[in-house]
């Protein structure tokens, strides 16, 4: 397929920012269709503008879109293009796309997999003398991103903004066994080798978000590693909704894996890892003291465990394990169980993350049990889900004793937590990120 080929089937599908960067190659490639083809790139640039015009509320916003347009966006994820924040991250380039913002995904070059996918990989991002950017969103301030915006900026001089989505500090302490007060007295080249790359440094990375034009963070609470007069913006984890939605249980798929009809099923889609570790652990134990009291409860799991944590001495005799799974079986599996549960308690961690299952769970439309922490504040207990003071082994159980023991109860829940979702998630967020970098 041509690039001609690729910018016409790019602006048939409204993607109008991929559209603008081909027909911008295919006029430097075929002069000769030059009518043709600046016709095609002034529609789509028009399509555009008109759509980010709807999304903007003051006519000083517009003009400032007018005078800023196109906006070239550099996207650097600290992983996979295929993992929980690169889906996200998918989703808000897409939503911005539809906008005629071009955007750039790099992915560390271990993580790369081709350019078909419309990633970069980051030794490639930092070759490429003719890149121009307008603004680079460092997803995380982890070092692996750290270090290759600093790399960046030296070259282009745009804006850098930060997005936080996790206690990166208790992160750190987990993986290196110090606590970031005395990593921060430390010397600073002990705390370099210290900190793995997938972590946040205490001083590398505290110098980064203080020097960032702007930061978009997963939830409010995570405000307190911005300085206070920063701008920032509250970007909530988009979902998915074509692969989301309620669904009736997947029958098909829960007699394939020999669960029986009268069995509760619950569904863990998610990488277990020192942060996380011991409250999936509670969700193990709480299927098999169910099954211990004679109630037949099954695990479905995907994802990976990191390897020394001591998973494998769990109780995995009610677990069905599917390892890692296509995107598109998510939702599958998740149909597939009666009951979705996030385990876990208020604490430095939890209150300062929404676990990227969780607005997926709610999009589902099942019964949700989940602690009364970061959005568990948010929900009506009884009525958008089962909220627990502790989501562990016994509190779990109970609740689902009581959910299962009244239909009434979980008819209600499973229709609050799409209320629920629609009323904390279902907005799409490419809106109010738009409007934030233009006035960064």
């Amino acid at each position: 397929m041509t690039i001609l080929q690729k910018a016409n089937k790019a602006l048939q599908k409204e993607r109008l920012g991929t559209a603008m960067q081909g027909y911008k190659e295919a006029l430097e490639r075929y002069p000769e269709l030059h009518q043709l083809v600046d016709f095609n790139y002034q529609l789509a640039r028009k399509k555009a503008f008109a759509n980010s015009i709807q999304f903007l509320h003051t006519k000083n916003q517009a003009q400032l879109l007018a005078t800023r347009f196109p906006l070239r966006i550099l996207f650097v994820l600290p992983g996979p293009f295929n993992s929980n924040n690169g889906y996200h991250v998918q989703l808000f380039a897409r939503m911005l796309e539809r906008c005629g913002v071009q955007c750039i995904v790099a992915v560390p070059d271990r993580w790369h997999t081709g350019e078909a996918n419309g990633t970069r990989s980051y030794s490639s991002v930092q070759a490429d003398d003719k890149l121009m950017l307008d603004l680079i969103h460092a997803w995380t301030p982890r070092e692996i991103v750290r270090a290759l915006c600093d790399s960046l900026d030296k070259r282009h001089r745009c804006p850098i903004v930060v997005h936080l989505e996790d206690n990166e500090e208790y992160l750190t302490e987990v993986m290196t066994g110090r606590s970031c007060a005395e990593l921060r007295i430390s010397p600073l080249e002990e705390v370099d080798k210290l900190v793995p790359e997938n972590c946040y440094h205490p001083v590398r990375g505290r110098l980064f978000l203080d020097k960032a034009c702007g930061l978009t963070m997963i939830i409010e609470t995570l405000r307190s590693f911005i300085k206070p007069a920063q701008p920032h913006l509250v970007l909530a984890p988009p979902v998915d909704e074509q692969l989301f939605f309620p669904r009736p249980l997947n029958t098909e798929l829960r007699k394939a894996m020999g669960i029986a009809d009268s069995s509760v099923a619950f569904a863990y889609t998610g990488n277990v890892h020192r942060g996380n570790k011991d409250e999936v652990e509670e969700l193990y134990k709480a299927v098999a003291l169910l099954n211990e009291r004679g109630h037949a409860a099954v695990l479905l799991r995907t994802g990976a465990d990191t390897e020394g944590l001591g998973t494998e001495y769990w109780d995995k005799r009610y677990e069905k394990h599917l390892g890692w799974v296509d995107r598109r079986r998510v939702p599958e599996i998740l149909a597939a169980a009666n009951i979705l549960v996030q385990p876990g308690q208020s604490g430095w961690f939890n209150d300062l993350r929404i676990p990227c299952k969780l607005p997926e769970y709610f999009a589902m439309g099942r019964p949700i049990i989940l602690p009364k922490t970061n959005i568990g504040l948010l929900a009506r207990h009884g009525e958008e889900a089962y909220v627990l003071e502790k989501a562990d082994a016994v509190h779990i159980v109970s609740a689902v004793m009581d959910i299962m023991d009244d239909n009434t109860l979980k008819d209600h829940l499973s229709e609050g937590s799409v209320g629920f979702y629609q009323r904390i998630f279902g907005r799409h967020k490419s809106a109010s990120l738009l409007d934030f970098y233009l006035n960064l």
